[in-house]
C-alpha cells in the first residue's frame, strides 16, 4: 500500500503566524498540504497521504508525531535492544531536525 509524505517547514515567527497560537499554524499548514496533495493520492495512488509538519524551532505538527510515535515504537520493537520508547523517539526527532537544517 502507497503511503506519501510531503515535508513542510515554516517559521513560527513569521507575519504569516503572528498573533495566531503555534497548533493553529501547524493544522494550517497540514490543511493546506491535504488539500494540494490528498485526493490525487487517494484517487490515482490508492494509498494514503500524511503531510508532515515542522518549525524551524525544531517543533512538529500533530500528524508528523503520530508518524515519528509509530516510528519509534516500531523501531522499539525491531531493534530488540533495551533502549525504551522515549530513547529511540528522541533519537528520531534528532535525525530529522538534522536532515531538514
Amino acid at each position: 500500500n502507497f503511503e506519501g509524505f510531503d515535508i513542510r517547514i515554516f517559521n513560527p515567527t513569521a507575519y504569516s503566524c503572528q498573533n495566531r497560537p503555534l497548533t493553529t499554524c501547524y493544522r494550517r499548514h497540514e490543511l493546506e498540504k491535504r488539500r494540494l496533495y490528498e485526493d490525487r493520492v487517494l484517487q490515482v495512488e490508492h494509498g494514503s497521504f500524511t503531510p508532515l509538519v515542522f518549525s524551524t524551532a525544531g517543533g512538529m505538527g500533530p500528524s508528523a508525531t503520530v508518524v515519528y510515535k509509530c516510528l519509534a515504537a516500531l523501531l522499539a520493537i525491531c531493534i530488540k535492544r533495551d533502549e525504551n520508547y522515549s530513547k529511540i523517539f528522541s533519537s528520531i526527532r534528532k535525525i530529522s531536525f538534522a536532515l531538514n537544517h
